[in-house]
């Protein structure tokens, strides 16, 4: 097979995240064809970075403006050449979107909610794949996102637990002082080996457990989503709330830690090889124990390698 096929998955970085084994199964299902995600910029990059998609276009680019409007064709999907296949995970219910895939020469074009009817208990990487099968796809093998390219940024000495306290919104950030609880107890036993993770729209959350915290901690932050997927590798056990981040470490395989507090984990909990998820009701205490679990198994399993 020959052309593109085109997926439409708007959001944030972990939306674009959860849609990782869906991207595997059109992967899969299409060989021979590229593969061009329309989504989150920085989760594109990472996962061409990653080899997973041939390209990507941020779906808030402007020429991609025309993708809901009924007489404009979207330039910026007409440069993609024939587009054998597509799927669109959006709101389409005049059927606007459908037909410009139509047009742009889609043979086989799929339209699917962004996310599972609320009250079903279905997790939304899940209701992703279950999308895909009017093609009769199978579902891939689970397997770690690997990233190309230098394994950290900064300088060599790496915090083996990168603690994340932020989030899109501040609603489903865990308390600062309940952190700055945890990173105490575990920099006690680990000085100089715990470090926080800050991006551009964390600085007052950082800020705030830094103000809580006994003594100074390391803050690291990663220039682009890529450099920041290459510093999480090489953690050893992460801890976040509901956000891109915490998705990604637990995609890479860190062993990680999540907070949920108004949303669902049923439906949003991070995917990967070893994550737990704990509700804000949980103690600093108990949420240091798990990191410390998670610590402990990950040098049992370096150990034995």
């Amino acid at each position: 097979m020959s052309g593109t096929v085109l997926a439409i998955r708007p959001g944030a970085l972990g939306d674009t995240l959860l849609a990782l084994p869906a991207l595997r199964v059109l992967r899969a299902r299409f060989a021979g064809a590229r593969l061009h995600l329309v989504g989150h910029r920085g989760g594109g990059a990472l996962l061409q970075a990653a080899g997973e998609i041939d390209g990507w276009t941020d779906f808030d680019a402007p020429e991609l403006a025309g993708l809901f409007s009924p007489h404009d064709l979207p330039s910026g999907l007409e440069r993609l050449g024939p587009i054998e296949a597509a799927v669109a995970w959006l709101a389409d219910a005049e059927g606007v979107v459908q037909a410009h895939l139509r047009r742009l020469g889609a043979a086989r074009v799929l339209v699917a909610p962004a996310r599972p009817e609320p009250g079903l208990g279905r997790h939304t990487a899940d209701h992703l794949l279950a999308s895909l099968s009017p093609w009769g796809v199978a579902p891939p093998a689970a397997q770690p996102l690997v990233l190309p390219g230098p394994s950290g940024a900064g300088t060599d000495e790496q915090a083996e637990l990168l603690v994340h306290p932020g989030s899109g919104s501040a609603a489903k950030n865990w308390p600062p002082e309940s952190f700055a609880r945890v990173l105490d107890q575990l920099g006690q036993a680990r000085p100089g080996r715990v470090g926080l993770l800050c991006g551009p729209a964390d600085e007052a959350a950082c800020a705030a457990v830094l103000r809580h915290a006994a003594g100074p901690l390391p803050v690291v932050r990663p220039a682009s989503v890529l450099e920041l997927g290459q510093t999480l590798a090489r953690a050893r056990a992460y801890l976040g709330n509901d956000s891109g981040v915490s998705h990604l470490a637990a995609v890479l395989g860190v062993r990680t830690v999540a907070l949920f507090g108004p949303t669902d984990p049923c439906t949003w909990a991070p995917r990967g090889p070893w994550v737990r998820v704990f509700s804000f009701s949980m103690s600093p205490t108990q949420v240091a124990c798990a990191l410390q679990e998670a610590l402990r198994l990950q040098g049992e399993e370096e150990s034995a390698q």
